[in-house]
């Protein structure tokens, strides 16, 4: 028996090197020529009104009229309505028929000579919604910013009777020698005990992701695997059941005229790894041919050589969500200041509490340990909630580099959502443009040439293991979660402009990012 391989090319490099450029150019010809159908796949809805925008307008120069532009160029998208009654595969399915979908939209009939924008969690709830193989071989799959192929996903609130029809429903194989087991469907799974299981769950929000979680575990195109492999060993007083999705790429572009991935540094993701893993695939680098792709991207390195790189500590390790949640002290302070602790009998414990009185500002009583600890601890430079202090530092960096520089925008300002609360929102706003790190592709802040890149955006401990034990052993978790997170990020201002001779600034939390970018 003949084996039947997926082809898929791949373009991989710094961002600004012309990824983008390339599609449009891919989307531009479809259209003119009437030859294929393009899907254009990105991780957001905005990168896809971004990209549908450009074309239209290179369209339009190419004497197609704005309203055949527009017909020719379709984003579906799943409502954000809570009544919405369907999906982007019943979408893509009633766009294909050329009917209305289930809300009553009426996207226009798909024909060959057209553009299709899907974000990547529609386009790998698709199965069998593209009608026939006279379309299938005529669409070519353009996946950009093609990176994390799995996700920790939302846990899922049960109470104590749908935890325990829970178990009835899957069932858990172990994964390898790991603490996580794939999840299928049970042989006494019936669509009336999951509806009473829907039941049982309080939110509305829990009940739409368990409805969600039956429709990945039954798509071949994805796996999904719990933390809890013994699903038996749910405890009725932690019925809170942790996930992960991985998505399966080659799968998803199986069957499929042509496909193209690209990302920057395509070449460390998970998907890059999975497919090369798929005995069944056969990858291509075409990053060469793309157009001037040396010349850019030396002329992109350069720029970072040039660029200034400031980080705020000479901490050995990348800024972690935990290290947010508690303190900072100088770190030639602390030996001193245990020592000090331990004269005055304070259990050195103490440092753990100093955080939570001076963040929710209690004040203990004079006699407790942890008072003659916060009057120690004020003598030094200290902060109790430290994206204030880093904020601080990044501000006055800033001011001084405007000194003797004009800037065109203000600063881009990355920090972690949960974490926007502790700054002044009047101050941020008025000295920053606030980014957020899924930002992949947008080209909106080319304009500005300083970033401060703030977010902790490390895995879990338990999400690293998975990944590892997935994705396997070559895979490197810190160059593509916090590496790739980061130069994405950076990426967004004009040091992605080959062409652009202003100065940089580009601040980071700590030395060890710096060393990496």
């Amino acid at each position: 028996m003949v084996k039947k391989y997926t082809y898929i090319d791949y373009i991989s490099g710094v961002p600004g090197l012309g990824k983008t450029r390339w599609a449009l150019n891919q989307m531009e010809e479809a259209v003119i020529e009437k030859n294929k159908i393009v899907f254009y796949v990105a991780p957001t809805i905005a990168l896809c009104e971004q990209v549908k925008k450009d074309l239209i307008k290179k369209l339009i120069k190419r004497g197609v009229s704005k309203k055949e532009a527009k017909r020719r160029t379709i984003i579906i998208n799943s409502s954000n309505r809570e009544d919405s009654k369907g999906t982007v595969a019943s979408y893509v399915k009633a766009a294909f028929n050329g009917t209305k979908d289930a809300d009553g939209v009426y996207y226009g009939e798909i024909e060959v000579g057209c553009a299709i924008f899907l974000t990547h969690d529609g386009f790998y709830r698709l199965t069998n919604e593209v009608p026939n193989d006279y379309f299938r071989k005529r669409i070519h799959v353009i996946f950009d910013e093609a990176k994390k192929s799995i996700m920790e996903a939302n846990p899922i609130q049960l109470s104590m009777t749908a935890a325990e029809k829970f178990k009835t429903l899957f069932k858990a194989e172990p994964y390898k020698d790991t603490a996580y087991g794939r999840l299928s469907i049970s042989k006494d799974f019936s669509k009336t005990l999951f509806k009473e299981v829907l039941l049982g769950i309080e939110t509305r929000r829990h009940k739409n992701r368990m409805s969600a979680l039956l429709t990945d575990v039954q798509n071949p195109r994805m796996e999904v695997y719990i933390t809890q492999p013994k699903l038996e060993k749910i405890k009725s007083r932690d019925r809170s059941v942790k996930l992960y999705e991985v998505r399966i790429p080659a799968k998803a572009f199986f069957n499929y005229a042509q496909v193209t991935v690209m990302s920057a540094f395509f070449t460390d993701s998970q998907m890059f790894y999975l497919l090369k893993s798929d005995p069944l695939v056969r990858l291509r680098d075409i990053t060469n041919t793309l157009d001037d792709v040396r010349e850019r991207e030396l002329q992109i390195k350069k720029r970072y050589l040039r660029a200034r790189i400031i980080p705020l500590t000479n901490n050995t390790r990348v800024l972690s969500k935990n290290q947010l949640k508690s303190f900072l002290v100088p770190k030639h302070r602390i030996p001193d200041l245990e020592k000090e602790f331990l004269d005055l009998e304070i259990d050195v414990s103490a440092l753990k509490l100093l955080n939570i009185y001076l963040r929710e500002g209690k004040t203990p009583k004079e006699k407790d340990n942890i008072y003659r600890a916060i009057k120690l601890v004020k003598r030094d430079d200290y902060s109790a909630i430290p994206i204030k202090w880093y904020f601080r530092s990044a501000q006055r960096i800033i001011k001084q580099w405007k000194i003797n520089r004009k800037l065109k925008e203000k600063p881009l300002l990355f920090i972690n959502k949960d974490k926007e609360k502790y700054l002044s929102r009047k101050e941020v706003s008025e000295e920053f443009t606030l980014v957020t790190t899924s930002s992949n592709g947008l080209n909106h802040y080319r304009e500005s040439s300083v970033v401060a890149f703030l977010s902790a955006i490390n895995p879990t401990p338990t999400l690293s293991r998975f990944l590892t034990a997935r994705v396997g052993n070559e895979y490197d978790v810190n160059r593509d979660f916090v590496l790739d997170v980061a130069m994405q990020c950076l990426g967004r201002c004009s040091i992605r402009e080959a062409d652009s001779t202003d100065d940089v600034l580009l601040i980071l939390a700590n030395s060890t990012l710096a060393e990496m970018v």
